[in-house]
């Protein structure tokens, strides 16, 4: 990892890494936990994550070189972020809707709807990753979008594939959450916005001359409820089917032509 870590940073890049050590049942897709242990399921300690959280972190430090730390899940990963970024190590991290909104109590009926990698951990997870979005600590958002066809997920949740499709849907759910005064409507627009553009050097469109005509018109007063017909993507596994959800994307316009 050192080695793909040095070599991205030569070519002007840097490295996103999906944290979870080999060794402690990778892509089980279920917390260890009480959860797991009532339902006798293959289950994944967050220490799985935690551990390749602290490995890379500390590369970060001694290098110099930047990290990134995709879909964090778990108040381990972000108590060591935030002794990261005290310090000053080149660090960057961010986290996915239903970590803010799920726990594994979730998948505690073999809903495959919401078995994902890394899995939903507990409400004490949910409440560190929120206030780590507040106050910065996890700097992005992502969908980590995952769609999978209903055949393939309409099995035991050992066989059923990992991932929720998330791209409808995520902007919903986390004007919801700032709608609730659970997150800042500051947080919300760096996360979503100027922050991915800062860490991967993407042009931030500002609307004036010269910008590029990448942008999204969000109603955050609309509403409406998550349907299979309401869903853009092909994948319609999530676990927020039925959800009526606050704010909804009207247009998405890339390079200047309406895709949306």
């Amino acid at each position: 990892f050192r080695r793909a870590m040095e070599y991205a940073w030569d070519q002007g890049r840097r490295v996103i890494d999906h944290c979870e050590e080999p060794s402690m049942n990778p892509g089980a897709g279920m917390n260890e936990g009480p959860v797991s242990g009532r339902q006798g399921m293959t289950a994944q300690p967050d220490v799985a994550e935690a551990a390749q959280v602290a490995r890379d972190i500390l590369l970060a430090d001694y290098l110099k070189i930047p990290v990134h730390l995709a879909h964090i899940s778990c108040r381990r990963s972000v108590e060591l972020i935030a002794w990261a970024k005290e310090r000053g190590a080149p660090v960057t991290a961010e986290t996915c809707p239903h970590y803010l909104l799920l726990t594994e109590e979730r998948a505690a009926n073999y809903d495959t709807a919401a078995k994902v990698n890394p899995p939903l951990r507990t409400g004490e997870d949910v409440e560190a990753l929120l206030a780590a979005l507040n106050s910065g600590v996890i700097d992005i958002l992502v969908t980590d979008h995952a769609p999978h066809a209903a055949h393939e997920k309409e099995v035991e949740f050992d066989r059923a594939p990992c991932g929720i499709s998330g791209l409808d849907t995520a902007l919903s759910l986390t004007w919801d959450l700032v709608e609730k005064k659970r997150l800042s409507r500051e947080a919300f627009l760096r996360a979503w916005t100027t922050g991915p553009c800062g860490i991967f050097g993407l042009p931030v469109n500002r609307f004036q001359v010269g910008d590029p005509a990448d942008f999204l018109l969000f109603d955050p007063a609309a509403r409406w409820e998550v349907t299979p017909e309401s869903l853009r993507s092909k994948g319609k596994n999530t676990p927020f089917l039925g959800s009526r959800l606050r704010g909804r994307v009207a247009a998405h316009f890339l390079g200047g032509k309406k895709k949306v």
